[in-house]
């Protein structure tokens, strides 16, 4: 090969300005281009993020994705421009190619002209004249265009501009929210910044209450509010983003609003750009509520959305969007926790000594003893959070609520004093925040302690005689509404008929424990233990005392006991026993009418004797008959007891309890033989109505019977009605006796007091002596109104018996009229006058003892006129004897109590 020319031969002048110009054009329009793909790279990218945000939290994955993609594209803008500019810039002969694109001819002419400038491209045959000859042909040529046409324009004038917009957008996003933009910025640059956003959500509560573990928890089918409170995080900028935002968009509404009024009405044309606008960009200022395909708004006003929803019974998922901010909220209905197994600890007053005792409560009331203190608790449908209890005083004022101790599902309460609350509240919320239905309400029944109740004598007469010597077991019992103490038998003695209290006296029978709610006891009253008289009456009490703060007795009502003379004793059972021989009587009477029923059914003809009404009669009288020996037989059984009840006095004469005794056991007898044997003839002839032989025979029978009962009735008629006119006439010489030991007492008492008493005013006495003279008017005058009525007696026995006996006591008692006397000697005793009183007191002592010997002399060892007749009408002197025996034996008793 041959060598190539060595000349060099340089591209004109002008035509190096040129292409020199043209060099220029390509650098700014490559830079042009590479810089509007960086920016719309890069700007695009990091607005992705920033628009991303304001809808959601974009995840790190996107913001990669985001970021490498603007990266990439300023990569594929930015590499051309390094490839032309830095690693590869054009020389002329691209630069001649790039005019050849434009001017074919001259761009063809202007590669050969480079060409030919180009040592290593020239030929090499070529000659330097011929050479610069043709360069300079091709830069004449030249003149006439212009190499900078050959650079298009369009294109990096379209990525200029959409750069220009990109920044605009980025000015207007960065000068109205700079914290946003930044914020998207680092986010953008994958940093782990929070997203930032325009509106802060301020909480969000569900009926005031807060999620439990990402949920919340509503009422069951009950309406709910769900409400959200919110913030413009970019408030201090006097407008915020958000708000400027409302009114474009509101503006923008409006537009679009008008717009289609002018298109319908100038145009006719049917449009719906409004509807259109605001369904793709929906207003910023509303919040939206959306579960599915349900949606709901709520104005953004006052820093504050709210929803009413309806009540649910199942799970319900809602999307929140308030602004820039979203969030999930799941609701759950539940039951309202109630309360269960309410229970209340007692702590008793400490004087009841009881332990604290644990019970439930049912219903609204609460009754509870007053001072006493109260703890309750209950137990919960589930976990509790928090439990308040209110309580309401008695008067006006209002107390503030207090927490109680929760633990779990359970609460319970101090120990409170509940005297001064009428009523308790206690209200709760559950671990949800969800509060109870209704607050549990309890009034407050206070309840005093009452003293001891029941306090009783039960099975005890209210009013009882007795002896001196008897002793009378008297069971007392008592209860209490917590606790009984002690239970006691008290007593007050009075002189019959007056008001002044001689004697009172108390006997603890017995102590018991706390909490013991009633008790028994057996009291047995003694008047000889307690030093009573004769002639007094007795108040007895059952007394019993609780467990209390101090000591109090509650009282029975008081039953009295009598304390009889044993002259009392006998004359009520010389009445009682009168009063049961008047039933006698009237047994007999009806004997009587049964006989002669019977003897007039006897005379009835055959044909009435068959009939029914016959039937009928006869069993009237078997029945009759029936309740007569049952009537006797009560009368023995009642004679008996006052039989018993006699042989309590052993001043009652063995003749009459002998009497008393024989009768009982007649009565016994006739009501178990002859009677029972008269209604079974009775019976028998009822039941052979067909066989009028048989009844007659029957009938005869039972009048027989009727016959012998009613003449043996008859014999115990007669000799009741003697021994009562005997027990009568004893008890009045009893009764004498009795007034004249008493004379003798005070004629007595004075003697031996004489010393003490002579010549002194009653008022100067020592006190013994002057209860003494109290006593002795007292009973003086008692012992008159005696006299007087022994006096009316003694007269009517005597016109009543004609007794001789009677007739002379009769008549000496009306020479002495010993009733004034008395009177005269009880104002002799008022007034002291020692000698004349033993005188007065002798001779009445004298007359009384006189009167009786005349009736029943003391040599009478058999003590009156009749007996227990024999067959020749003596005394039987077994019965007599063994009677006295019984006596013996109920002394020996007395004694031994």
């Amino acid at each position: 090969m041959a060598e190539k020319s060595g000349f060099k031969v340089d591209l004109p002048k002008g035509l190096r300005n040129k292409l020199a110009s043209l060099q220029r054009k390509l650098f700014v329009v490559d830079t042009a281009i590479a810089l509007s793909g960086l920016i719309a790279g890069l700007v695009v990218s990091w607005m992705l993020v920033y628009f991303s945000d304001r809808f959601w939290e974009t995840p790190f994955w996107a913001r990669g994705i985001f970021a490498l993609a603007g990266v990439a594209v300023a990569v594929i803008f930015a590499w051309p421009w390094l490839q032309h500019w830095l690693f590869n810039r054009r020389d002329n002969r691209v630069l001649a190619a790039i005019v050849q694109r434009k001017h074919r001819r001259l761009g063809d002419r202007l590669v050969s002209a480079v060409e030919l400038a180009d040592h290593e491209q020239r030929p090499e045959d070529v000659s330097e004249a011929l050479c610069r000859a043709a360069i300079e042909q091709i830069d004449r040529e030249s003149e006439r265009f212009s190499f900078n046409e050959a650079v298009a324009t369009r294109k990096p004038l379209m990525y200029s501009l959409m750069a220009i917009f990109v920044l605009a957008g980025l000015f207007f996003t960065v000068d109205f929210t700079p914290d946003a933009s930044l914020n998207a910025l680092k986010r953008w640059a994958l940093s782990s910044e929070e997203r930032y956003t325009f509106v802060e959500e301020g909480g969000l509560r569900v009926d005031g209450r807060v999620q439990v573990e990402g949920v919340y928890y509503v009422p069951r089918g009950e309406e709910f509010a769900l409400q959200s409170k919110y913030a413009f995080a970019d408030a201090g900028s006097q407008q915020p983003f958000w708000k400027v935002l409302e009114r474009q968009w509101k503006f923008t509404s409006a537009s679009a609003a008008r717009a289609d009024d002018f298109l319908r009405a100038e145009l006719n044309v049917q449009t719906d750009l409004a509807n259109t606008f605001e369904t793709l960009l929906p207003d910023p200022s509303q919040a939206v509520l959306s579960s599915g395909n349900n949606r709901d708004t709520a104005a953004m006003e006052n820093g504050e959305v709210t929803y009413q929803i309806p009540g649910r019974t199942k799970k319900l998922e809602l999307a929140l969007r308030i602004g820039d901010t979203k969030r999930t909220v799941t609701i759950q209905p539940v039951a309202r926790p109630n309360v269960e197994l309410p229970k209340a600890t007692v702590k008793f007053p400490a004087y009841l000594q009881y332990e604290d005792t644990g019970r439930e409560v049912h219903g609204t009331v609460f009754p509870y003893l007053e001072g006493s203190q109260v703890q309750f608790s209950a137990q919960a449908t589930r976990e509790l959070n928090q439990v308040r209890l209110k309580p309401v005083p008695n008067i006006g004022g209002e107390i503030e609520p207090v927490q109680l101790d929760v633990n779990g599902d359970q609460f319970k309460s101090q120990f409170l004093e509940l005297d001064d609350y009428r009523e308790l509240e206690f209200t709760w919320r559950d671990a949800y925040g969800i509060e109870g239905a209704q607050p549990w309400k309890l009034s407050l029944e206070r309840q005093p302690d009452n003293p001891p109740h029941r306090v009783d004598c039960p099975g005890q007469a209210p009013v009882v005689a007795i002896l001196l010597e008897e002793v009378l077991d008297i069971r007392m019992m008592a209860e209490d509404d917590y606790g009984l103490k002690m239970l006691s038998a008290e007593w007050e003695a009075f002189r019959r008929g007056e008001t002044n209290r001689l004697a009172n006296g108390a006997t603890v029978l017995r102590e018991f424990e706390p909490r013991n709610l009633a008790g028994d006891s057996t009291y047995l009253f003694d008047p000889r233990k307690l030093k009573l008289q004769e002639g007094m009456m007795v108040n007895i009490y059952a007394a019993a005392q609780d467990y209390y703060r101090s000591e109090r007795t509650s009282r029975s009502l008081p039953f009295q006991v009598y304390i009889l003379s044993p002259e009392e004793h006998a004359q009520i059972i010389q009445q009682n026993f009168e009063s049961k021989m008047a039933e006698l009587d009237d047994l007999v009477r009806r004997q009587e009418n049964l006989l002669e029923a019977t003897r007039e059914t006897q005379q009835k003809d055959a044909e009435q004797m068959k009939s029914d009404l016959t039937d009928k009669q006869i069993g009237r009288q078997e029945q009759e008959q029936r309740d007569i020996a049952d009537n006797l037989k009560e009368l023995a059984d009642d004679l008996e007891e006052l039989s018993k009840e006699a042989l309590k006095n052993k001043e009652m004469d063995p003749n009459d309890l002998a009497k008393m005794a024989k009768a009982q056991q007649q009565m016994q007898n006739l009501s178990q033989q002859e009677m029972q044997q008269a209604q079974q003839a009775l019976a028998q002839a009822q039941q052979s109505q067909q066989n009028q032989q048989e009844r007659k025979e029957n009938l005869e029978k039972a009048e027989q019977k009727e016959k012998e009962a009613l003449d043996k009735m008859k014999e115990m008629q007669e000799d009741a009605n003697e021994s009562v006119q005997d027990m009568y006439a004893n008890t009045l010489v009893l009764r004498l006796r009795k007034i004249a030991e008493f004379e003798e007492k005070i004629a007595k008492d004075f003697l031996e007091n004489i010393g003490r008493l002579i010549g002194r005013n009653i008022a100067d006495l020592d006190e013994d002596l002057r209860r003494m003279i109290n006593d002795a008017y007292g009973y003086q005058g008692l012992n008159s109104q005696k006299a007087a009525e022994l006096q009316v007696e003694i007269a009517r026995f005597y016109d009543a018996t004609q007794s001789e006996k009677f007739g002379e006591v009769t008549k000496l008692m009306s020479e002495v009229q010993p009733s004034e006397k008395m009177d005269r000697l009880a104002d002799l005793t008022l007034r002291n006058q020692t000698s004349r009183v033993m005188g007065a007191a002798k001779e009445l002592a004298g007359h009384f003892n006189k009167w009786a010997d005349i009736l029943d002399p003391k040599n009478d060892e058999d003590g009156g006129d009749g007996g227990e007749g024999g067959e020749g009408g003596q005394p039987n002197e077994d019965l007599i004897e063994r009677m006295r025996e019984l006596l013996r034996l109920r002394q020996a008793e007395i004694d031994l109590r």
